[in-house]
């Protein structure tokens, strides 16, 4: 255990194994002696017991030794996706977070290497043991409509991991001189050291309370849209500040990079915000139904001119250049500089506007809007979470992390097509605007026979994908597509590869968070 200015002690810590007592799985607190404030005595004692609840497969176990500020925010996330999966007959009501069925984790002859931190935190390492993970579908509460739609016939998969050397870890808080673990905190640990930024020093902030949740979320987007980050941060709950400890190691940088900007030309201004409400409660999650986002970029952004601007083409040959987006009635329209982001054409399934487009959706088609947003268009913004603490409204940077999940599955409607949702890439391998992209305006003669399936004809020729195609038609029109659609004239559009029969990949230019 490495203390700032302290001895160094290691020593191994055996997982606890607890039998389940009774038929409804078992509540962490009332195996590993933690008083009835709940946390641990130790950092170790405090990743002892998530890994217990680990090993029996309860979710709700494993919430509840985390830090007090996350477990709201963490069950309200994760018991609204199950109460969503039940609704639209993902999974069965047989489902239990508590325990879940035909899911198997074992971690054995544990040891741990603890590094403490100053400000409160301390670094848990696996050094020794083994964790072994198995599943097997024939138990595992599939709902029919999913059922339906995947091969559970086949065998469980295994598969069994060392944790000697590894570099595994959990980060652990204390709190009123209890120790617990910390999701946010693991996760911004691990975005650092992928980024190999410095170990930031402890947080010093006053969070920025708001009456209403919808001030809370606006006064967010106002900060985000001044160009503040830092201000942006100041709206974060009390308690959940593990990325404002990690935005120490990109914030300089960063805000220089946006003063730059600024001083270039780059100016946003957001206004006309409504919300949806999602939840109940203390933590809620507000997606934005209207926005109007205005300002200026760069003369030379997006300039394709090679710095022969043509005036009489509609292209700047100097100054900041305007730009409008607004969202309404599940449409948003953009126009001036912010248009010319997607070409000099509108998108796919837009239609032509005075200086730019308009599209509509709800964008359920999660690649699709990751392109577009990777593109520079903001053609939604995101939904936020927040909680109330002492009478006021904060940002939960962890529960928005969890909101596109939460939202994505509350937006499946019942009956509704699972390809195009927000599972569709997962369920099928691509998501159902790609695979349009891809196949319409093709001859069935340039396709697979087993894709045909998957797809509406009209004329030898494709015309649109069904709403609700089998999984191994919309399979095998990935898998034989991509030659034909990267040099059809009709589509025009080059997919990333499918990896794997299950799942998707694109790169992203990495960026400052």
């Amino acid at each position: 255990v490495n203390r700032p200015g302290g001895r160094v002690r290691r020593g191994g810590i055996i997982a606890a194994v607890v039998a389940l007592v009774g038929a409804g799985g078992f509540t962490t607190y009332s195996f590993i002696g933690a008083s009835h404030d709940g946390g641990a005595s130790t950092p170790e004692e405090a990743v002892t017991s998530f890994v217990s609840a680990m090993d029996h497969e309860d979710v709700l176990g494993m919430i509840d030794v985390t830090v007090p500020q996350e477990v709201g925010s963490l069950r309200a996330a994760f018991e609204s996706m199950a109460s969503d999966a039940k609704r639209v007959d993902l999974v069965g009501n047989r489902f239990d977070l508590a325990e879940v069925g035909g899911v198997d984790v074992s971690v054995d002859d544990l040891a741990l290497d603890t590094n403490f931190l100053e400000g409160g935190l301390a670094t848990v390492t696996a050094t020794a043991g083994t964790i072994g993970m198995s599943f097997d579908p024939a138990k595992f509460p599939f709902g029919d409509k999913l059922r339906a739609l995947l091969d559970i016939s086949s065998a469980g998969k295994s598969v069994s991991k060392s944790l000697t050397n590894s570099t595994a870890s959990l980060m652990t808080v204390e709190h009123d001189g209890r120790w617990y673990v910390s999701v946010e905190y693991t996760i911004a640990e691990y975005l650092r050291r992928a980024n190999g930024w410095e170990l930031p020093g402890p947080v010093q902030r006053t969070a920025v309370g708001f009456d209403t949740p919808e001030a809370a979320v606006t006064g967010f987007y106002d900060r985000l849209g001044s160009l503040d980050l830092q201000s942006a941060t100041a709206t974060f709950a009390p308690g959940e500040d593990a990325f404002a400890w990690l935005a120490q190691s990109w914030m300089p940088s960063a805000q220089a990079a946006v003063d730059r900007g600024r001083a270039d030309g780059w100016s946003v201004d957001v206004s006309g915000l409504t919300y949806e409400k999602i939840g109940e409660g203390d933590h809620l999650t507000l997606r934005p139904l209207t926005f109007i986002a205005t300002g200026t970029t760069p003369a030379d952004f997006n300039d394709h001119s090679g710095g022969d601007a043509d005036p009489s083409a509609g292209q700047s040959t100097g100054g900041p250049k305007p730009f409008r987006i607004e969202r309404a009635d599940g449409c948003t329209t953009v126009t001036g500089a912010a248009a010319s982001t997607f070409g000099s054409e509108p998108p796919a399934g837009s239609t032509s506007v005075d200086g730019g487009f308009r599209t509509c959706g709800d964008g359920s088609d999660p690649l699709g809007g990751l392109l577009l947003f990777a593109a520079g268009g903001m053609l939604q913004l995101p939904s936020v979470s927040v909680v109330e603490s002492g009478g006021q409204w904060y940002v939960s940077p962890l529960g928005t992390l969890l909101a596109t999940a939460t939202v994505g599955l509350h937006d499946i409607r019942d009956g509704s097509s699972l390809f195009r949702s927000i599972l569709g890439p997962y369920i099928y391998g691509v998501p159902a605007g790609v695979l349009t992209s891809m196949v319409v305006g093709q001859s069935v003669n340039e396709l697979a026979a087993e894709c045909l399936p998957a797809v509406t004809v009209d004329n030898g020729v494709v015309t649109g994908v069904l709403d609700d195609p089998p999984v191994d038609a919309v399979r095998a029109c990935t898998n034989g597509s991509f030659e034909s659609s990267s040099s059809s004239s009709g589509s025009g559009f080059s997919p990333a590869p499918v990896v794997t029969a299950t799942r998707a990949t694109i790169a992203v230019e990495s960026t400052t968070p």
